[in-house]
């Protein structure tokens, strides 16, 4: 920065693309153009850096014998349980990293010099081996241990102290929370559109800023790529919606076929309910006749018994000058159970209809409660049609979109700044003729 060599430049550029751009802006090629654009260097010759290099190589060497002697306690014993120990890492002798650590371990021995591999490797192996099981070991219990104590504690947690528990959702609550996902849904997808929008106006704008005789400047092959660039996205315009116009047509369908459905078993409800009210009226007037013709019976045998009980009085009173009362009881008596045997085949007759109708509306109710669930199946059916329909027509959308997004976003970022050079160059131009002009008037005068 400022010519001279800053650590913390990368830094700057980092916040001052996130303030041109935004924080969640991810894409490598704006990132690229952007670094191109702002960045600064500081150039060093070839024999400079040699140089510098073999100064940290010589500083770094120490002889043998240039120190001091090496005592007890400057090298640590192998068994400390303390010690860092490493995962074993997997290296290909054939890759970069590989040709490398083969370089630095024949460097190395040629340094320490004497025969390799040591007759102790082998016995170090098989202990660094050990201390890396026993590591592993220790790491387990410890998570072991972590889950059973994040076990024990969730399970003394109540729902009703800091624990949430299980959530459960009546019907109103589910339809507001599909509600509100829905119109997140509807608000991401205009956020999406409008900065595609916003792109194809800017890309339309900088070409117009770049006519074909400027090509001297801009490029023959940079205009070209952004006609291309600017053709492409109005035909992912016109494509997403055919797409748009695939997907309502396909929805329609679904929709159409579950009113469809949802008529036909509305229209059968109603059939088997006329149904039912036809055969509840049909078994109700039989029930009745049969009761009629039972109470007709009684009344002409309650007749007949009074006809009889009169006679068998009028016999009495000849005979014997007047009726007992215990042949008047008896005479009540049978009146009054042929009376509460008519009642009883009357609230028998009830009873009856009452059952034959309660069984019959409940075999409509289930039958009914059968059809309004499969009218709720296929409701939900067609609301998951629906949205396996929207997400495969808007992930077809959004990955041609992202990418083309990616260069268009690209090549603005490289064209705008161009733009805005030919732009700076011209007003400087533009400053010169007039001052030369100047010039020449003050020279006539």
């Amino acid at each position: 920065k400022g010519g001279l060599r800053d650590p913390y430049a990368i830094d700057d550029l980092i916040t001052q693309f996130e303030q041109k751009y935004s924080i969640n802006e991810n894409d490598p090629n704006m990132w690229k153009a952007f670094f191109r654009s702002k960045a600064e260097y500081v150039t060093v010759c070839n024999l400079c850096i040699d140089r510098l290099e073999q100064e940290k190589l010589t500083r770094h060497i120490r002889y043998p014998g240039a120190d001091r002697l090496t005592r007890s306690g400057d090298i640590s014993s192998d068994d400390e349980e303390d010690e860092v120990v490493f995962d074993p890492i997997i290296v290909l002798r054939s890759s970069n990293e590989g040709k490398m650590m083969g370089k630095w371990l024949s460097a190395a021995r040629k340094k320490i010099g004497g025969d390799f591999p040591r007759p102790e490797s082998r016995k170090q192996m098989e202990m660094y081996a050990e201390r890396l099981k026993r590591k592993k070991n220790r790491d387990a219990k410890r998570v072991m241990n972590r889950y059973r104590f994040i076990e024990e504690k969730t399970t003394q947690v109540s729902d009703d102290e800091r624990g949430w528990g299980r959530v459960r959702l009546d019907e109103p609550s589910r339809l507001m929370l599909r509600s509100w996902v829905m119109e997140a849904k509807k608000n991401a997808k205009k956020r999406f559109d409008a900065r595609g929008d916003a792109i194809r106006a800017q890309v339309k704008q900088t070409l117009l800023k770049m006519p074909p005789e400027d090509d001297w400047f801009y490029k023959r092959e940079m205009r070209l790529e952004g006609n291309s660039i600017d053709v492409e996205g109005d035909y992912l315009t016109l494509e997403r919606k055919v797409k748009e116009t695939g997907k309502a047509a396909e929805i329609r369908k679904v929709e159409s076929g579950c009113d469809s459905f949802r008529q036909d078993i509305k229209m059968k409800l109603a059939r088997k309910k006329m149904e039912m009210e036809t055969s509840l009226s049909e078994i109700h007037g039989k029930v009745q006749i049969d009761a009629d013709l039972r109470a007709r019976e009684l009344r002409r045998a309650c007749k007949e018994l009074k006809r009889e009980h009169e006679e068998e009085e009028k016999r009495a009173r000849e005979e014997e000058g007047a009726v007992s009362s215990e042949m008047v009881n008896r005479h009540k008596d049978s009146m009054y159970n042929i009376e509460q045997l008519i009642v009883k085949e009357t609230e028998k007759t009830e009873m009856e209809w009452n059952r034959i109708d309660n069984e019959r509306r409940k075999i409509y109710a289930q039958e009914e409660k059968i059809l309004l669930r499969s009218v709720k199946d296929r409701d939900t059916q067609s609301s998951l049609d629906i949205g396996r329909i929207e997400t495969n027509t808007w992930e077809e959308i959004v990955w041609g979109e992202k990418e083309w997004r990616s260069r268009a976003l690209g090549w603005l970022n490289i064209a705008v700044r161009k733009v805005e050079e030919k732009a700076e160059e011209d007003r400087r131009n533009e400053k010169k003729n007039e001052e030369r002009k100047h010039r020449q008037k003050r020279f006539k005068e």
